[in-house]
């Protein structure tokens, strides 16, 4: 477990920088500033490190993630890196995509299976394609929907849509640079089991603790207000009325926290960064984890596997069986029909997933049957409201509104800040590190 030094009084009239939120990007922050001798003291909301990465521990034989999971752009990522020189175990994620019908798998073969995943092909590459045409100024940004309405007719166009959006709730809302951005730098297909994607089987969120290490941190303290524009530097006001001053302030909050004004600003920002926040959009995630008894085999080709129905629908979920060989199981979600899950409350998460889990593997299951259960709501979440940020049509340079300083006093960081490894733990870091390098230049 890592050590978080307490702040002394006298720490207060000699910091560098503080840090707002010790999540990935805020470690990235301190990390990179502490590295190069500054002196930084991280606030955070939370009674834990990690923001939305985060692992159980004690329900199951082996820690769940009940957020982040995998390490995406993993040729590029540099927090695949670290983990490995660290020593932890990474694992290439080459585990078995299968699609199921009436309650069996079905052939990577099968007529129904070629034909979605043909479709799902095609959209992908048409909406890189579009992206890539906005990004080089020979298009205007356009919503996924608009690249894609040519196959609106198809069974399978609904369930496509689900599966090549990852980003964001429908794919009217999705703007293709947005989408080019992310895989332009994922250097292998992603989705099909032998991408660019990696676990860390001790635990995605355990490995991102871990980095707040040495890292001075004080937990369950919110930030409330931030004052700017003194020479001295900026004062950071917590929900305690404890005014913290320092020469510089990074920000991590989400944007779904900063849209809600949950922070105070004197004065007032530029409208532009309030555009931001507001324009830049929450996606959220559902993911229940299950520990069943011997007697329940769900029948998976291997450990890890990520099974899917074949459907007409729009609402995709996916159930990954037999989590590092333990008889555990866990349903994910995303987009809409995580949206309207995570609306209607645990219990219809909860129901939702054991009758999906039943329907696929052809096995009658309920409550009676669940040994253990972890479920934890990001859209919920006061702290995040949201999993992951997206851009709609339009809004891309909104990302790249908040990579801007204000003053250069207050610098703000997060996934919501990379152009183009938003939505990832290590872009979340990448922003951090790269406002710590800009703090370092002036100092």
């Amino acid at each position: 477990m890592p050590k978080h030094p307490s702040r002394t009084p006298s720490m207060s009239a000699e910091l560098d920088a503080i840090v707002v939120g010790a999540g990935a990007a805020g470690l990235g922050a301190a990390r990179t500033l502490m590295n190069n001798g500054a002196n930084v003291l991280v606030l955070e909301a939370r009674n834990r490190v990690g923001g939305r990465a985060t692992c159980d521990n004690t329900t199951f034989p082996v820690p769940v993630d009940l957020g982040a999971q995998w390490l995406h752009q993993g040729q590029a990522n540099p927090l695949r890196v670290i983990a490995q020189q660290a020593g932890y175990t990474i694992v290439h994620d080459a585990f078995p995509r299968v699609i199921y019908k009436d309650g069996r798998a079905l052939a990577i073969d099968d007529p129904a299976v070629l034909e979605f995943s043909g479709l799902a092909a095609s959209m992908g590459a048409m909406l890189d394609a579009a992206g890539g045409s906005v990004a080089a100024g020979n298009l205007p940004d356009c919503s996924g929907a608009d690249v894609v309405a040519e196959f609106e007719g198809l069974d399978y166009f609904p369930m496509a849509s689900g599966v090549v959006n990852a980003f964001a709730p429908a794919m009217k809302e999705l703007s293709v640079l947005d989408f080019a951005n992310f895989y332009d730098k994922t250097l292998l297909p992603v989705g099909s089991g032998l991408g660019d994607e990696f676990l860390i089987p001790s635990g995605l969120g355990n490995f991102i603790r871990d980095l707040a290490d040495g890292v001075c941190v004080e937990l369950s303290t919110p930030v409330k207000e931030i004052s700017w524009g003194e020479k001295w530097g900026v004062q950071v006001t917590t929900k305690f009325n404890t005014p913290i001053r320092a020469k510089t302030a990074i920000i991590t909050s989400s944007v779904g926290v900063l849209a809600q004004g949950a922070i105070k600003f004197t004065p007032g920002l530029d409208p532009a960064y309030e555009a931001a926040f507001s324009g830049l959009k929450m996606e959220t995630l559902s993911k229940v984890f299950f520990q069943f008894g011997p007697d329940v085999n769900f029948g998976v080709p291997n450990i890890n596997s990520m099974c899917v129905p074949l459907t007409t629908s729009v609402e995709v979920p996916f159930i990954n069986a037999r989590l590092w060989g333990e008889n555990i199981a866990m349903m994910l979600a995303v987009g809409q029909l995580a949206e309207r899950l995570e609306s209607e409350g645990e219990d219809a998460v909860i129901d939702f997933a054991l009758a999906t889990m039943s329907s696929i593997f052809n096995t009658p299951l309920d409550r009676s049957m669940v040994v253990a259960m972890a479920h934890h709501s990001w859209l919920n979440d006061e702290w995040a409201r949201g999993c992951t940020s997206y851009a709609p049509p339009g809004a891309v340079p909104f990302r790249k509104q908040l990579a801007t300083p204000i003053n250069d006093q207050v610098y703000f960081a997060g996934e919501a800040v990379s152009l183009y490894a938003h939505s990832s733990v290590h872009g979340a870091y990448e922003t951090g590190a790269a406002a710590a390098r800009k703090i370092l230049a002036r100092l």
